[in-house]
């Protein structure tokens, strides 16, 4: 619980500082919304362990107020971020946060960082997290590995494989075994080479125990696929009133049921010769205004005594698929197994016509009661019409740029002395607007954590 607090908090430190007003200017459609929130945690939800750290985080929640607003666009990827911490007792304290990009790169500027930009290139993002983690003593590869972007590159070229495997289907919709066993050998070439595919796969691994049972669950992937599913034969493709299913010589392997409103899909796999059974399936449904979605990935260890390596099972329920509206809904995520960091929570939204959204989150429960509240969000969400957002790609590279992601040591070196001295006035004006409780707190992590250290060229 400690490290999670650290790197909230370093993540709250980071969106401070790195911010800037929203330019105007021609641009691509887009839509979004307002939103200002408080937030309030509830300290009797924690462990006795916590308690004292915690309510130093509590008293700072109650203190601050979050403003700002997300613009998306149309269509496409682009995105853009306003967001503003402000200290209630002190709003000239206020850090304000823009982020501004796409799926291959984002830029990050702020007064507080005079005329320079920090450019985030997203392929790099999660090697950068996990190099870091070691130096910092916190995950910071998790938060990485929350981050769609991180998926899509790392996955990649194996998902291109598989892409060109479908695309060799005859006439009959038959996929003939010779394409099969190619893919067969592009996997077993990717696991092996493959940069960012390994980057992946230590970033899962990194502080598991695991790591040998996940890295022999992904070894035998390739042979698995051809020998066990497929059997080096055809693999014939199955349409029908709105049905789709892969079939081989093993059975149904994959389910896909589509109409107007709903959608599901589901994967049929044997068990493994490592003795683990993947599974996974997806449903969602959309009933007028509202929208229901349900998720389970598992990776289940099925011999004597044999730990599951993954077990994520998300559902999402009356979700108002049009804002804003009377609405009830609920999230729920409950992720366990060996591999990852278990962690579970239930989010109960309700929201009104004029705007207003309460959520509070609790923890999970075993019974279909809730559990004990951690946090409560308040505020309102309105949307935003008629805007317009920068193609960040069709601009030229700011000037002062530090690409952090892919950025030496010497050129950290060289960028961090001009930032010292209004990151720390930043800091300041905001700690003063804050409880004194709060300040220890941060204090404290961003000692331990060696922030100050890093400021200080140390």
């Amino acid at each position: 619980m400690k490290k999670l607090l650290s790197l909230a908090l370093l993540l709250c430190l980071l969106a401070g500082i790195l911010s800037a007003d929203a330019e105007e200017g021609e641009g691509i459609p887009g839509t979004g919304y307002d939103f200002d929130f408080v937030m309030f945690m509830h300290t009797d939800a924690f462990t006795d362990q916590t308690a004292e750290r915690i309510q130093g985080y509590a008293d700072l929640l109650d203190a601050m107020e979050v403003k700002g607003s997300i613009l998306t666009a149309k269509e496409g990827d682009l995105f853009d971020l306003n967001l503003s911490i402000i200290p209630k007792a002190s709003p000239s304290g206020a850090f304000d946060l823009r982020i501004r990009g796409s799926e291959d790169l984002m830029y990050l500027t702020s007064g507080l960082l005079g005329d320079k930009t920090v450019k985030l290139s997203n392929f790099s993002m999660l090697g950068f997290c996990t190099k870091m983690s070691e130096h910092l003593g916190i995950p910071l590869q998790y938060p990485a590995l929350l981050f769609p972007y991180t998926w899509k590159y790392c996955l990649n070229l194996p998902l291109i494989d598989w892409g060109w495997m479908v695309t060799q289907r005859d006439e009959q919709d038959v996929i003939p075994p010779e394409a099969v066993t190619f893919l067969r050998e592009c996997w077993e070439y990717r696991l092996e080479r493959d940069e960012p595919l390994k980057m992946l796969t230590d970033a899962l691994c990194k502080d598991s125990d695991a790591e040998e049972a996940f890295r022999g669950f992904l070894a035998e992937i390739p042979d698995y696929f051809t020998r066990q599913i497929a059997q080096d034969r055809e693999i014939r493709i199955l349409q029908q009133e709105g049905e789709t299913v892969w079939r081989t010589a093993t059975g149904d392997i994959f389910r896909e049921e589509l109409d107007a409103s709903s959608a599901s899909r589901e994967v049929f796999l044997p068990q493994m010769q490592t003795g683990y059974l993947p599974a996974f399936s997806v449903s969602e449904n959309r009933d007028g205004n509202w929208y229901t979605c349900r998720l389970n990935a598992q990776i289940l260890g099925q011999e004597l005594a044999q730990p599951d390596l993954v077990n994520l099972q998300a559902s999402l329920t009356s979700f108002p698929a049009v804002w804003p509206m009377d609405c009830s809904s609920l999230l729920s995520l409950n992720l366990t197994g060996t591999l990852l960091p278990n962690a579970g929570f239930s989010a109960y939204l309700t929201g009104e016509k004029n705007g207003h959204v309460t959520v509070t989150v609790r923890k999970p429960t075993v019974e279909m009661e809730p559990g004990a509240e951690m946090l409560t969000l308040e505020g309102s969400l309105l949307p935003r019409e008629g805007e317009v957002l920068a193609d960040i790609r069709a601009e030229e590279e700011p000037e002062n740029m530090l690409d952090l992601f892919v950025s030496n040591d010497t050129q950290i070196q060289s960028f961090l002395p001009d930032l010292v001295e209004p990151l720390l006035q930043g800091m300041i004006r905001f700690l003063v607007g804050i409880p004194t409780t709060a300040c220890q707190a941060i204090l404290d992590d961003l000692t331990e954590m060696g922030v100050f250290g890093v400021l200080m060229g140390k």
